[in-house]
């Protein structure tokens, strides 16, 4: 990392040793760099890459609600409680999709291993190259 030298003014220095003696940072450095962070964030309306990411994404989930919504495809509920049941049973269809599909790789990648182990030479073993 870099090391430079900068000159602040008095109360720009107080504000920085005030958040270190608050504890809401570890050292002046990172006062620094927090601001620094935040004032590359404002130039770039405010969101970092990350929440930028991830606002595109949300976005695009909204963009497909409002579609879903138009083409009629939507489904209206009597009551918070079957609400509250749709969301709990779609939780677990995902729930025992996501661990069928790891028990799956998790098995895949067992044989791979043995299939691996059982082509490695053994002591005395003779190998033959075939062209």
């Amino acid at each position: 990392m870099a090391e430079r030298t900068i000159k602040l003014t008095g109360d720009l220095e107080a504000f920085v040793d005030a958040q270190v003696e608050s504890g809401a940072y570890a050292t002046p450095e990172d006062v620094v760099r927090a601001g620094l962070e935040a004032l590359r964030g404002a130039e770039h309306g405010g969101l970092s890459d990350w929440e930028r990411g991830n606002f595109a994404e949300l976005r695009k989930k909204i963009d497909e609600g409002i579609a879903d919504f138009e083409a009629g495809r939507i489904h209206t509920y009597e009551n918070p409680g079957d609400l509250a049941k749709y969301i709990k049973r779609e939780g677990r269809r995902l729930f025992r999709e996501r661990n069928a599909a790891a028990a799956e790789q998790d098995a895949s990648s067992s044989v791979q291993k043995r299939v691996a182990t059982s082509r490695k030479s053994t002591p005395g073993s003779r190998r033959t190259k075939i062209s």
